[in-house]
């Protein structure tokens, strides 16, 4: 049997010839999967022609507390962390209110020829309801408009990292540029993790938002590629931000940890952009 074995943004999928013995659908976590090599099974068939990066320069004279990693540190890569980007009450009052969100659900996905419904809670939203997106062949169930909060929560992130101020500037609005679409995951304590994988050059800018329980975050370069394994704590309030050609060269997880006993919520916003570019296997 043909198994072709790809992963994908936010976790890895599988693909293989299909089969015709139907079988009833098993819990799994598909993160245990992850292969080494990698290449994204996600497409995109609408989504912003337009994209703006976070500037370095911005977030230095921005005056909070951004870890700017160099290049020294994670080579070929754009990598920007700040562990406080909301109060740990605010941040524990969000994680409340999306954890009640009517959108949660498991996607039944084909692994090894048998399907499979993913361990790890997820709700998807997009900005506009001609956003879509599929992965291991998949539609991505994709929810139209934000909640009101994730709303609130994605105008405050664009603010924080200066997206639109030009745009706004010449009288266009914030509306040709930042954030289109947000993946919610939900992590019910540290058994719950995602394997080691790269997101699509699609993703021009992802930003992850971390609520809850302070999880472990690891970057390791792609084969071929400089630079050695990094990891860090991603805190309760924190805000992650990777960019450039960060996937071309690096691979990232977050790793199993049975000593976390509570749960986490994470909010990762895309700038999803038209292009065919894939990360080299």
């Amino acid at each position: 049997m043909k198994r072709n074995l790809s992963p994908s943004f936010e976790g890895v999928t599988t693909q293989i010839q299909p089969t015709k013995r139907k079988r009833k659908p098993v819990p799994v976590n598909l993160a245990a999967l992850a292969p080494t090599g990698d290449k994204s099974t996600h497409s995109i068939t609408q989504g912003s022609n337009k994209f703006e990066q976070v500037s370095r320069d911005f977030l230095i004279g921005s005056g909070k507390n951004w870890r700017l990693f160099t290049e020294e540190e994670l080579p070929g890569a754009e990598v920007f962390y700040l562990p406080d980007f909301i109060d740990v009450a605010t941040a524990m009052t969000w994680r409340a209110e999306l954890d009640k969100l009517d959108t949660w659900h498991r996607p039944t996905l084909k692994v090894y020829g048998r399907e499979v419904i993913q361990s790890r809670l997820t709700a998807v939203y997009a900005t506009t309801p001609e956003l879509t997106m599929k992965y291991s062949g998949q539609v991505v169930k994709m929810h139209y408009p934000y909640p009101n909060l994730v709303s609130e929560i994605q105008r405050l992130l664009e603010k924080t990292l200066g997206f639109g101020l030009e745009d706004m500037a010449e009288g266009e609005g914030n509306n040709l540029t930042g954030f289109n679409h947000v993946m919610l995951n939900k992590y019910d304590d540290g058994s719950v993790y995602i394997g080691q994988h790269s997101d699509s050059r699609e993703n021009k800018v992802i930003a992850s938002l971390s609520l809850g329980a302070p999880r472990t975050f690891i970057m390791t370069p792609r084969k071929g590629s400089p630079g050695e394994k990094l990891k860090w704590t991603l805190d309760n309030g924190s805000l992650m931000i990777m960019q450039g050609d960060t996937q071309l060269n690096w691979k990232h997880k977050i790793p199993k940890e049975p000593k976390v006993k509570e749960g986490r919520i994470s909010l990762t916003f895309r700038q999803l952009v038209y292009e065919n570019h894939r990360p080299a296997g």
